[in-house]
C-alpha cells in the first residue's frame, strides 16, 4: 500500500461502512444512509462515517499522547 510505504495514514472508508458491497446495504436501510446511485451518501451516512473517522483519529492521538506526552 502506498500510504504505508510513505509512512502516511490511510483510513479505509469502505471498511468503515462495513466492507464489500456495503453501499448496497446502506442504500437499503430505513432511513437510507446512501443514495440509490450507490455513489453518494445521505446525511446519516456521512454522519456515521465522520464519527468513525473522528474516533480513529482521536484513538491515534490518545496513543501518541500516551507515548510522547507523559508527565
Amino acid at each position: 500500500m502506498a500510504a504505508k510505504q510513505e509512512g502516511a495514514y490511510f483510513w479505509d472508508w469502505s471498511a468503515a461502512m462495513g466492507g464489500a458491497c456495503s453501499m448496497l446495504r446502506w442504500a437499503a436501510t430505513d432511513p437510507p444512509f446512501a443514495a440509490p446511485d450507490h455513489v453518494h451518501l445521505f446525511a446519516p451516512g456521512y454522519q456515521a462515517t465522520a464519527e468513525d473517522l473522528f474516533r480513529v483519529i482521536m484513538d491515534g492521538y490518545d496513543r501518541y499522547r500516551a507515548l510522547h506526552l507523559t508527565s
